[in-house]
């Protein structure tokens, strides 16, 4: 009996000392895994530029006719096919990949009678460029 209780205490004993180890290798993991990493955007896709632009109407049918994206000018020229009314406009953006709007024009529709802008920014925030939107009846 007395063999019997001390060989429990001693598998107690393990199992205390198993538990604590655990611990200490779970502490020592989760503060190791805490390091940060800066990740480095190559420079060739540091762009936050207007790439594509589509403008549809109220009833949302595309009536975009002729494009003209001039980066050096940060603007863009838009021609519409059939004659609208300017201030009933919804505009859809295609931008740099990875950039983001971080002056957005508005999802619904809304008034592109005088020029809109709108700023982008780069993927790793290095560049950001307020682009100018014109649209016109042709």
């Amino acid at each position: 009996m007395v063999i019997e209780i001390k060989k429990l205490e001693i598998k107690k004993i393990n199992t205390v000392k198993k538990f604590v180890y655990l611990l200490i290798v779970a502490v020592f993991v989760s503060f190791g895994c805490r390091e940060t990493v800066d990740i480095e955007i190559p420079e060739n896709y540091e762009k936050a530029d207007i790439t594509g632009i589509t403008v549809y109407n109220a009833q949302a049918v595309s009536i975009t006719s002729s494009t003209s994206i001039a980066n050096a000018l940060k603007e863009v020229v838009v021609i519409l096919g059939i004659t609208q009314d300017l201030a009933n406009l919804k505009v859809s953006l295609t931008i740099s990949p990875g950039a983001t709007v971080t002056q957005p024009l508005e999802t619904n529709i809304q008034d592109f009678s005088q020029p809109r802008t709108v700023r982008i920014v780069s993927p790793g925030g290095s560049v950001e460029n307020e682009w100018s939107i014109r649209i016109f009846n042709p």
